[in-house]
């Protein structure tokens, strides 16, 4: 039944192609998502929508637009970052504003990373649910983005992978291919696309690409609506629903989740998000999307949760509630001269809807020219998945094990269960290159006593052009240190990584 529903909503939606306007998202590891962080922090931009990735190009180009308009009638001051921001602005006015209109976008990368492990395998967390193998691990990517027509994108990324598993084969998959396009405010996507809901940039509770991506439908209002009466004074929001079917083999399978989120902007320096995800149906439980099942599952019960050694309730799911929230503080010299003009605030704090637990969260700060460097910038993220009086509940589940995981990985921070401490900082040298320096520590699954202990610090030098169809170049080294591997006392690994990436569009 559920089949039938989302075959004919999508036919009915992309037959409605005299009223739809086209749509492309820019891929999450574009450059510009650094950019358009900048400019928020910055108070080029207010802060609407940032919070719901992927963006669309058209966004990007509408907040250059603005970002170059404000400075123009000098409505924002910048003292320390003066330097940093003219080069920013000017690569995103050539790449999303001084390109003629374009029917068809391609381009094509290549990474090759060289990895000396102690481990069969190691997997970097945010990359689409890869990992790397001992010794070559080369990645050949293509993307094609085509407007059928003024109405419709179709957009295909397939990637060839070679690496130095047992099998030593190539394998050639799909990390993206969806069709996109618009009714009205209305933003309706189908097919394979990676999402991130948070201002995090290590990891974010219910949402990041750390897992494959998933097999959709999308549905998000591009302009902004507005709440009636009282609630108005929310501003500007922003409702981004999607829903997928998760792989076969589980205990249940084909188990589908459902995710909501709202976004509202209360003022150009406030975004306030509250993201729901719904783990549900699956064979034999699909009874559960009968209306009246879904909204008694929306408002859950605490009979309907499922207690080890009994029945499982007909109406149990595996559900998390988030809230979230991005905070630009302006005029920071007048109270810690030493520390920059301005900075964000950032943290999201979830907890299961049912579960009496204590929150979860993420929390961070990010200064632009800090200590009045321009170009140096300062970004701190802690981040917690371990509950004491239920230690390993976040991502995972009694009904629908193993939980909040595609393909072998968590769908959200890919620490999984445990606590993750992210410093970041970042020198620009020209308006072409910058260089970063990252430590990351990570306790995972502490419940297991002891917690295995991953330290990974890593230099990365980016070589940005500022013409659009020139090659971008990335340079990064990373050494990693785990201790307690998998759990086990005394345990140790290492492991070195050196890649080189390129990528050229056409």
């Amino acid at each position: 039944m559920i089949k039938k529903i989302v075959f004919l909503g999508l036919v009915t939606s992309f037959l409605l192609i005299s009223r739809v306007e086209a749509s492309e998202f820019l891929p999450l590891s574009h450059w510009s998502y650094t950019a358009v962080d900048k400019l928020g922090a910055y108070g080029l931009i207010d802060l609407q929508k940032l919070g719901t990735k992927p963006y669309r190009r058209e966004d990007v180009a509408k907040w250059t637009k603005e970002a170059l308009r404000r400075i123009q009638n000098r409505e924002v001051r910048v003292e320390s970052g003066k330097y940093d921001l003219e080069a920013i602005l000017l690569k995103l006015k050539k790449e999303f504003l001084d390109q003629p209109p374009r029917k068809t976008r391609f381009e094509s990368s290549a990474t090759m990373t060289y990895a000396a492990l102690d481990t069969p395998s190691f997997a970097p967390g945010n990359a689409n649910g890869r990992d790397y193998y001992d010794g070559l691990n080369l990645r050949l990517s293509g993307r094609a983005a085509f407007q059928i027509n003024e109405h419709l994108d179709l957009v295909l990324s397939p990637v060839v992978y070679y690496q130095n598993t047992a099998t030593k084969e190539i394998e050639l998959t799909l990390e993206e291919a969806y069709l996109s396009g618009r009714l009205g405010k209305w933003e309706l996507t189908a097919g394979r696309l990676s999402q991130w809901w948070g201002a995090g940039q290590k990891g974010q509770l219910l949402l990041t690409n750390n897992a494959f991506p998933f097999d959709l439908v999308r549905i998000t209002n591009n302009e902004p609506f507005y709440w009636p009466w009282i609630l108005r004074n929310l501003g500007p929001s922003y409702y981004t629903f999607y829903a997928t079917r998760l792989e076969g083999d589980r205990p249940i399978a084909h188990p589908f989740i459902t995710g909501h989120r709202f976004e509202a902007n209360p003022t150009p320096y406030l975004s306030l998000g509250l993201s729901r995800t719904i783990l549900l149906g699956g064979d034999g439980r699909n009874y559960q999307f009968e209306p009246w099942n879904y909204f008694s599952i929306f408002f859950p019960r605490s009979e309907n949760e499922y207690r080890y050694g009994e029945e499982i309730p007909r109406l149990d799911t595996d559900q998390q509630l988030s809230w979230d929230f991005r905070w630009r503080i302006d005029n920071v010299e007048r109270f810690l001269p030493f520390l920059g003009d301005t900075m964000q605030v950032y943290g999201e704090f979830g907890r299961e809807v049912i579960s009496k637990s204590e929150s979860d969260f993420v929390a961070g700060v990010f200064i632009p020219s800090v200590l009045h460097r321009d170009g140096l910038d300062l970004r701190v993220e802690y981040a917690n998945t371990y509950t004491f009086n239920i230690p390993n509940y976040w991502y995972t589940h009694g009904t629908y094990y193993p939980g909040l995981y595609y393909h072998g990985n968590v769908i959200g921070h890919q620490m999984k269960t445990g606590r993750d401490l992210f410093v970041n900082i970042t020198q620009r040298f020209s308006d072409q290159w910058t260089a970063d320096w990252s430590f990351d520590r990570q306790e995972r699954f502490p419940v297991a006593n002891p917690a295995e202990i991953q330290t990974n610090l890593r230099i990365n030098l980016k070589y940005l052009p500022l013409e659009p169809k020139a090659p971008e170049w990335n340079f990064g080294v990373n050494y990693v240190t785990i201790n307690n591997l998998n759990n086990r006392y005394g345990q140790k690994a290492d492991a070195f990584l050196f890649s080189i990436s390129t990528n050229i569009r056409f």
